[in-house]
Formats: C-alpha cells, structure tokens, sequence
C-alpha cells in the first residue's frame, strides 16, 4: 500500500469529524500496519503532520481541518524599524508586530492601533535609546497605563517596547521576524493593561475568530503561556469562555 492511498484512508476515515483522538487514529492505522509500536506510530504521525494530512489541536487530539495559517501584513514602518535594529545589534533577538493584526478578529473595530516591538530581556533600554537618536517618532519604553491612555493610544505611529518572552512562538515573514497567532492570543490575555482595548467580551469574540479562521496550535499557546505563568488562566478561559475547541 503507497503513502499516498493512506493518506486517503485517512481522510475518508476521519472525513466529516470535528476532530479525532491519537487513539482514535493508533488503532486506524493498527488495521494498515497490524502489530505497529509506539515508536512506528508517533513516526507515523511526525509524517502525517509533515505532510499537513493532520493537525494537531493538542498533545491527544488531530483534526483533517486544512484551515490556513495567519498571514500578516507588514507596514513599512515596522520594515524599518526592524532592519534598523537587525543591523545595529544583529545579535539582540527582536520580533515585531501591530496590534492592527487584531482588527480582523474583533466584532467592534476600534480605529486605534500601535506597534509593538518586543526585545531580548536586558536589551530594551539600549533599543529605545537607538531609536531615539535616530528619530524614530512616539516609542514608548514599557509605558504605565496613564502614558498608554494619554498618548499611544491616540497616535497609529506610536512604538511600544517590551521585553520579549524566552522561546515565544516566533517565525520569520518576509526577512522579519514576527510573533506566531498563538502568542499574540496568549499576550492578549496575559497583559491586560497593556492590550485593554481587547479585553471581556471582545477578547471571547477574538478567540473564537481567530480559531474559525485559521489553524491555531493549542499546544504551542499552553506551552508559552506556562513560561509566562499563565497556563491555568489560558486553559480555563479556553474551555469555559470560548468555542476555540469547538471550532474544529
């Protein structure tokens, strides 16, 4: 039996469901490969994945859901930014994003948005500083929430600095390196004076936007958010507040 008839199987198997579990699948693929071992079978699924077969929605649980993956747009100034810092300190980890990416996903448009611009811990001050002496406009150093109301929340231009999590879920874009949808979920819910544009009822509605749209990695957001202590509050709101599981 080729690769390519499995594959099939496996779709015409699972066609309809909303998700499956890994023993689900174990004793499918058991009835292909009679006497197959753990080892064979988590080869099995590192392939089926590889070849985007099946998803992973958690550690037990795969969905056929070929939902795409989040692809932001990059505004020149944040290019700008980023390359300036990229080539002054090549050796700081740097990542970029707009809170703008978030305007998709909510049910109330707030026609306010800031960059933020995240940073390896220890080097935010040296960052800030750089981009003043070059007259990069409105970047704020970890503002309080007094500076946030007052000025970064009114001007589009405005720059935040924050230090940046160690082994977030990042990616490179287009020579940029750029937060994964699963962190940008997770810091929502973990900086809530920070991102309060977003928060009760809107911050529900961005979930469930985010999961119906694209393909989110519910391992990788538990993962991040144990390393900002906030596993517990992340999987209580995503099992009581949202759809997220619901949506595949």
């Amino acid at each position: 039996m080729t690769v390519e008839s499995i594959f099939e199987q496996i779709k015409l198997k699972f066609k309809g469901t909303t998700s499956f579990t890994r023993m689900e699948l174990f004793e499918f693929l058991q009835d292909i490969y009679p006497g197959m071992k753990e080892t064979t079978f988590r080869w099995r699924i590192y392939d089926l994945k590889r070849n985007q077969i099946i998803y992973a929605m958690d550690k037990n649980r795969f969905t056929l859901n070929d939902k795409p993956l989040f692809q932001p747009v990059l505004e020149n100034r944040q290019r700008d930014i980023y390359q300036r810092i990229h080539r002054e300190f090549p050796g700081i980890k740097v990542c970029i994003w707009s809170t703008k990416w978030i305007h998709e996903f909510m049910l109330h448009q707030p026609g306010k948005f800031f960059t933020v611009l995240e940073v390896e811990k220890g080097a935010e001050e040296i960052v800030f500083h750089f981009l003043q002496d070059n007259k990069i406009r409105n970047v704020y150093l970890i503002p309080s929430v007094e500076i946030l109301d007052n000025y970064v929340n009114q001007n589009p231009d405005s720059v935040v600095i924050k230090s940046l999590v160690t082994k977030a879920p990042l990616k490179e874009f287009e020579h940029i390196v750029i937060p994964q949808l699963e962190k940008i979920l997770v810091d929502l819910l973990a900086d809530p004076g920070l991102f309060q544009m977003f928060l009760g009822s809107e911050l529900i509605f961005i979930y469930n936007s985010a999961f119906e749209r694209y393909h989110v990695n519910t391992t990788w957001m538990l993962n991040y958010a144990s390393r900002r202590q906030k596993k517990e509050d992340l999987a209580q709101f995503l099992e009581l507040k949202t759809n997220a599981y619901k949506s595949y």
